[in-house]
């Protein structure tokens, strides 16, 4: 029973060829000299025989020689292979170059005799996405002897990869925006097609109440980027006092040869006076109406007590009974003694409170999780307000510093400055009652947000005397 020294399977007598498929290798090359005969090497005319008779060759021929495939479709194609040597031989196919990651070679390899002819069939399914890239590109396969993997045959055929265009439009961060007269939304496109993108930015209203300003109007994206876009609001009309007022709106993105798409938001517009405000100014112009009259009278009733008369003078005249004199007297030292005490205490005595004293006080968010504005801290020393902000950091919040203004009337506006671009301008009024602070932030680098405060302890300021009385929450 010989024994095949190529992968050592016993074979029956009278075998010509190894039994293993995997092998096939010619016995009668492979027997050994008997022992008892010296192995000498062959000569030169012999070993050119054998070497002649065991010749490896093949041949591969791809059918069809040209493919075009779409991103996420696939396409297939057969390679047959021949084996044109003396000896059975296993040959392995396999896809090369860019596109072998996109192939799938069924069977991987194929087992012939000499003369024979096998076929595999390969499968090229390109994935969907921004990083295939669209145009011709050359398709190489190759066949593989495995009793000599050094003689191949390689395949050349032509795949062409379409182009395909696919946008992603986010929603409006954020979807409905709320301020006085500006707001600002964020919007966010993504390129998710092999082709650059090309799309146009466009804003409108139904009731054309607002004005808009898109940065930038116009978008160039490559495959597979994501381009920002802000989207700017701005109130045609001031609203001086009432209920907010919500403006819808309708943010547009045409892109280059598609249909367009639309986001759908909103712009809720409050009132610039709060609505507390007019039974304030009206008891304001009551009180006035009262206090300017007796301040009048005050001051003339001081002036006639405070100037000599005929009747004290010591060189006039008496005109007058002892007993009307006493009485004069009498009435004149009561009223200078009614004067004199507002007289004498008048430097010391508490300034009349400004309408800025109003916004003093420990101001706290009343979301305790918010990401901006934490706390602000007011006092006032009569109509210049000194506002220290608090945003929110970790562990602690991050110390705003303080910042002044004068008060002309509500809503008051504070700037900060943090140098680099970086501010944020606070607008404060009170949209309902002096209980509740409402905040407008207008940041450079978020857009517009508001927030809602409750004080803590109200701060009044007196000249030279600060005083702070606790509330409760």
């Amino acid at each position: 029973m010989p024994t095949c020294l190529n992968c050592g399977a016993q074979n029956s007598d009278g075998s010509t060829f190894c039994a293993n498929a995997s092998c096939g290798a010619y016995l009668g090359w492979q027997q050994a000299p008997p022992p008892e005969i010296e192995a000498r090497p062959p000569g030169p005319k012999v070993a050119a025989q054998r070497q002649e008779a065991r010749r490896i060759a093949l041949s591969a021929v791809m059918r069809p020689g040209a493919l075009a495939v779409t991103p996420g479709a696939a396409v297939g194609c057969e390679i047959a292979v021949r084996n044109s040597g003396t000896v059975v031989d296993q040959f392995t196919v396999a896809v090369v170059g860019p596109a072998s990651a996109w192939a799938t070679v069924t069977p991987s390899s194929l087992s012939l005799f000499p003369g024979a002819e096998g076929t595999v069939h390969v499968t090229l399914q390109p994935p969907r996405s921004s990083a295939t890239p669209p145009g011709p590109m050359s398709l190489r396969i190759t066949a593989t002897s495995r009793e000599d993997p050094t003689i191949r045959a390689v395949e050349e055929g032509l795949l062409t990869v379409s182009a395909f265009s696919e946008i992603a439009v986010a929603e409006l961060v954020p979807q409905t925006s709320q301020g006085h007269r500006r707001t600002e939304h964020g919007l966010t496109i993504a390129n998710n097609g092999n082709l650059p993108l090309k799309a146009e930015l466009s804003a409108s209203d139904p009731e054309s109440q607002l004005e808009f300003e898109l940065r930038p109007p116009a978008l160039n994206i490559a495959p597979g980027d994501v381009a920002p876009a802000r989207v700017r609001l701005r109130a045609r009309k001031r609203m001086w006092m009432g209920s907010p007022q919500t403006h819808p709106f309708n943010v547009r993105v045409q892109p280059e040869g598609q249909p367009p798409i639309a986001r759908v938001g909103a712009m809720r517009q409050t009132a610039l006076l709060p609505s507390g405000i007019v039974p304030i100014a009206l008891g304001g112009i009551a009180l006035l109406a009262v206090a300017v009259p007796l301040w009048i009278f005050a001051s003339r009733t001081l002036g006639l007590n405070s100037t000599p008369t005929a009747a004290t003078s010591p060189t006039a005249p008496v005109a007058h009974s002892s007993a009307s004199a006493s009485a004069s007297a009498s009435a004149s030292a009561s009223a200078s003694a009614s004067v004199s005490p507002s007289l004498s205490t008048a430097p010391t005595t508490a300034a009349t409170p400004s309408l800025a004293a109003q916004f003093a006080g420990n101001w706290v968010n009343d979301d305790s999780s918010t990401p901006g504005i934490t706390k602000l801290i007011i006092t006032n020393q009569s109509d210049v307000l000194t506002v220290h902000g608090y945003g929110k950091c970790s562990p602690s919040d991050c110390d705003w510093h303080t910042r002044n203004t004068t008060y002309t009337g509500s809503p008051v506006v504070v700037l900060f400055d943090f140098g680099n671009g970086l501010t944020h301008q606070l607008t404060m009024s009170f949209p309902d009652s002096n209980a509740q602070l409402s905040v407008d932030d207008d940041s450079s680098s978020s857009g517009v947000h508001t927030y809602k405060f409750h004080r803590t302890s109200v701060i009044k300021v007196y000249p030279g005397v600060v005083n702070r009385i606790p509330q409760s929450p």
